[in-house]
């Protein structure tokens, strides 16, 4: 049969199969059957869905980022209760800080002072205020503020100042007497030689006295140079005509010291000449 004499309906059905051998891609996209069915050729259980882990990190992350900016605001004061008040006088001593602060508005305001090592309280009502910390100690710094009740964390911080208690008075300075050195040097220059030791910064000793008395009666005194601390000398065989080899030595001075039981101070020995 000659081509022109073939069927037309057979040649395009030939044609048309060549044509579905070349595109034929079943086998190549056969993943479509693995996923639906199992080896045995049965429907294989569809696989869950998993979750998106940045997407529940991304939320914790927020809720994290949120909690603390409420914790920041609320430890920064926003909610705590609002005050006015001024710290009108302060006094200060070498243990105790005395103050005088004036409450305008708020309530449960009180008065701290502290430093690194202390912190005192004290309650505050409206109006004026009075009060002391007592027992401190001296050339200390402190701070005295008035604040408001803690809210969320600290108070707020009304008012302040800065102090320092003063440092201990030195101690009341001491007149002491402590003695007398003595000496005769009579067979080289004819006097009799001694020195006073004493500190008397309050001026408590006064009208200075010192006699040489010999064994006849015979009286020789002292004429006292302006330094009472430096030696000083009596006559005793120049002018004085002092007698024998003994003589008494005799000194004496008035105190106004309140802690002494006597006014007058006497000193005396028998001395060689």
């Amino acid at each position: 049969m000659s081509e022109y004499n073939r069927d037309p309906l057979e040649r395009d059905v030939r044609e048309y199969r060549s044509e579905a051998d070349e595109y034929h891609t079943a086998e190549e996209r056969k993943y479509y059957s693995e996923n639906a069915y199992s080896g045995d050729g049965t429907p294989s259980p569809q696989k869950k869905r998993r979750a998106n882990p940045s997407a529940i990190s991304r939320i914790l992350t927020s809720f994290a980022v949120a909690a603390v900016a409420v914790v920041a605001v609320a430890s920064s004061g926003v909610f705590a209760p609002k005050g006015s008040a001024e710290i009108v006088d302060v006094s200060v001593t070498d243990t105790q800080v005395a103050y005088d602060v004036t409450v305008e508005q708020g309530e449960n305001l009180s008065i701290v002072l502290y430093n690194d090592f202390t912190k005192r309280q004290t309650a505050l009502e409206q109006g004026e205020n009075s009060g002391v910390f007592t027992g401190l100690k001296p050339g200390v710094s402190y701070t005295l503020a008035v604040v408001t009740p803690a809210a969320f964390g600290s108070g707020k911080t009304v008012a302040e100042r800065s102090v320092k208690t003063e440092l201990l008075p030195p101690p009341e300075p001491q007149s002491v007497w402590r003695g007398v050195a003595h000496v005769c040097t009579c067979a080289v220059d004819g006097y009799f030689h001694f020195t006073m030791d004493f500190d008397d910064p309050n001026g408590y000793f006064t009208d200075f006295s010192a006699t040489l008395t010999d064994g006849e009666g015979n009286v020789s005194s002292c004429v006292f140079t302006e330094d009472l601390h430096a030696e000083q000398s009596i006559d005793v065989c120049l002018k004085a005509g002092l007698a024998g080899k003994r003589a008494t030595f005799t000194l004496t001075y008035r105190t106004s010291d309140p802690s002494s039981a006597v006014n007058t101070v006497v000193y005396s020995t028998e001395v060689t000449i």
